[in-house]
């Protein structure tokens, strides 16, 4: 799907044609809008997602950054509270540190961080969720020292390419290092 939306879409689309109610695929679509920077269809489908279960993890998750893509941080933050009352998923904090980062709440976003960077020592955590936070404080030479350690942990940034995140990495001249990191061309 990375990058080949037209296919994606008409995956998604048949596959919908057969399920309507399946929530992955719902979501799996409006991601593929979220991808593509077509953030109004993105939330749109968030919704019609949530409309079948207004407590589905992966939905309220990228609802959020969809709202954080286009500058609506408050309500992203709305829906990454909903994801922490309904489970504990990895990679909602680093998220959450990266909006309060992106909307000049900094003091909270280093918080987070630090919050993290507690908890990894006593268990284990997703590698990208530093990553994510000093992405959003705009700390580019941590952002990819934190990126190519979680490359090298979990293999695989699957959406380097496509994912609006890394949209303020993508001029610096170690951003095909890091895709390169993932097992993708630049």
């Amino acid at each position: 799907m990375l990058g080949r939306f037209d296919e994606a879409h008409a995956q998604f689309k048949r596959g919908l044609e057969i399920d309507p109610f399946s929530l992955p695929l719902n979501v799996d679509l409006g991601t593929c809008y979220y991808w593509e920077r077509r953030y109004d269809q993105a939330i749109e489908q968030f919704h019609k997602t949530l409309e079948l279960d207004p407590s589905f993890p992966p939905a309220i998750q990228f609802l959020a950054e969809t709202y954080a893509a286009v500058g609506q941080y408050a309500r992203a933050l709305e829906e990454f509270e909903k994801i922490k009352t309904a489970t504990t998923t990895f990679g909602t904090e680093g998220f959450v540190g990266y909006v309060y980062a992106k909307s000049g709440k900094r003091g909270d976003a280093e918080r987070v961080l630090v919050r993290l960077q507690e908890q990894a020592k006593a268990k284990a955590l997703p590698a990208d969720e530093v990553a994510i936070i000093y992405t959003g404080l705009g700390d580019k030479d941590k952002a990819f020292e934190a990126w190519r350690s979680s490359c090298r942990k979990i293999g695989s940034i699957e959406a380097v390419k496509v994912d609006p995140i890394f949209d303020d990495l993508r001029s610096d001249p170690r951003f095909p290092d890091l895709v390169r990191c993932v097992g993708l061309t630049p």
